[in-house]
């Protein structure tokens, strides 16, 4: 569910928008109809409120599902006067 004040994509189920905490009127994607909170059918028109269907390939969005975690090791070394001594050595 689209916020209409911050246009931010709600949960079907929220009653307040979660980045600007507007309250969200529950609507009939089809017709335009309000709604109560929790209704599953549109009163106007009969269809069946949904929630919008997940992507169908996510790695469209950057994430691999066949990704394995890898072990990294990040070493850093600080030096004493290391400033003074960059400026010597440019």
């Amino acid at each position: 569910m689209q916020c209409p004040k911050c246009h931010f994509e709600n949960p079907l189920e929220a009653l307040f928008c979660m980045n600007c905490g507007v309250k969200l009127e529950k609507k009939c994607s089809h017709c335009g109809a309000e709604l109560p909170e929790n209704a599953l059918f549109c009163m106007k028109c009969g269809k069946k409120l949904t929630p919008k269907d997940p992507p169908a390939d996510d790695t469209q969005q950057g994430i691999d599902l066949n990704a394995e975690r890898r072990q990294l090791t990040v070493m850093f070394c600080d030096l004493v006067d290391s400033t003074a001594l960059s400026e010597k050595l440019d």
